[in-house]
């Protein structure tokens, strides 16, 4: 809501002179401006839904659907821990979101500094 509320309704005003609808005033004006609130809001979903665990905890009792966090926890027991194991886990858990985040950095930063500022 802060970022959309940066935007200078004169753009919205001009788009409507132009002849858009509300829709396509959305879509090509006020959406591509925002494009890094929607990239930060992507970027932290997709890390919240990657390492979710609890859900996955309580209700996912068979091996084979079992999410990535679920399956590295099962690798730490009392008797054994296979470090190289736990590692190569770790590794693979983190890096679709360290690629994400790569791919959408600048517009993260943008996005997470852009509505912090009231002015």
């Amino acid at each position: 809501r802060a970022f959309f509320a940066q935007i200078p309704t004169e753009l919205e005003e001009a788009a409507r002179i132009d002849g858009c609808s509300d829709w396509a005033t959305f879509w090509r004006v006020m959406f591509p401006m925002a494009l890094p609130a929607v990239a930060t809001t992507v970027i932290l979903n997709f890390i919240y839904f990657w390492n979710e665990f609890l859900y996955a905890v309580v209700f996912i009792t068979q091996q084979k659907i079992r999410t990535l966090p679920l399956a590295i926890q099962f690798l730490v027991s009392d008797q054994y821990q296979d470090v190289g194991m736990l590692a190569t886990g770790l590794m693979i858990a983190t890096l679709p979101v360290l690629v994400l985040y790569l791919f959408l950095s600048e517009w993260f930063v943008k996005g997470m500094t852009a509505g912090a500022v009231k002015g």
